[in-house]
């Protein structure tokens, strides 16, 4: 079992701040950026209460080992809560920013830029691939044709006229440029929930391996 530590280091390390949280406005990422900071502090209450616990010379060893998981189990429940209830949020958010950048990549609707947008895609088709990636590459470059890259990284999957790979990048690439406050909110936000979900996963990793759950159910039973 790995040395279990409390300090500020360890915890820094073990539990690092949500990367995204100083964006001002966006509510969802913050709340996930305050339970990463209250999963530190989870720790540490639960890491120092179960170091006194288990020191007690006043207590039984089943005192000891049912008093450490109570407290355990009750920082974990009201933890996990407080998680569920941020994440909640951060994925409504990030589904609604996922959308609208969905949506920018629907043909367009008026008739003259709908054709253009069908000739653009018919030359993109005719070309080899590496002439279509340096086409869309230019498109996307500073100064370059927008109507090129959206022809090129829109319209249904199985007729994208570029490998996976690059049309994913393209894409990225594409709302980076024409739609970059949602596109950087989405990334924020899945960074963010990454980050929440990996810290509360640690969090009951690391109660798991200090606490003895098991032992404290049997000896509860006993009890009982």
């Amino acid at each position: 079992m790995a040395v279990m530590r409390s300090d500020q280091q360890y915890l820094e390390a073990v539990w690092p701040s949500v990367s995204a949280a100083g964006v001002d406005g966006e509510y969802a990422v913050s709340r996930l950026h305050s339970v990463q900071e209250r999963t530190r502090a989870a720790w540490g209450d639960m890491h120092g209460k179960h170091t006194r616990t288990m020191a007690d010379a006043t207590k039984t060893e089943a005192g000891r080992v049912v008093a450490s998981a109570k407290f355990a189990r009750n920082i974990l429940a009201a933890h996990r809560a407080a998680y569920e209830e941020a994440r909640e949020s951060a994925a409504g958010n990030l589904r609604m920013k996922q959308a609208q950048l969905q949506r920018a990549l629907n043909p367009p609707s008026d008739p003259g830029e709908a054709a253009l947008y069908a000739e653009i895609r018919n030359t993109l088709r005719g070309m080899k691939t590496g002439d279509r990636i340096d086409a869309v590459t230019a498109a996307l470059a500073e100064g370059g044709d927008r109507r090129v890259a959206h022809a090129a990284v829109s319209g249904p999957e199985l007729v994208a006229m570029l490998p996976p790979a690059v049309l994913s990048r393209f894409r990225d690439q594409y709302w980076c440029a024409t739609m970059p406050n949602e596109w950087g909110a989405a990334q924020r936000l899945s960074e963010a929930l990454a980050e929440a979900q990996t810290g509360m996963d640690r969090l009951e990793q690391h109660a798991a391996e200090m606490v003895d759950f098991q032992a404290a159910e049997a000896y509860e039973r006993a009890a009982a």
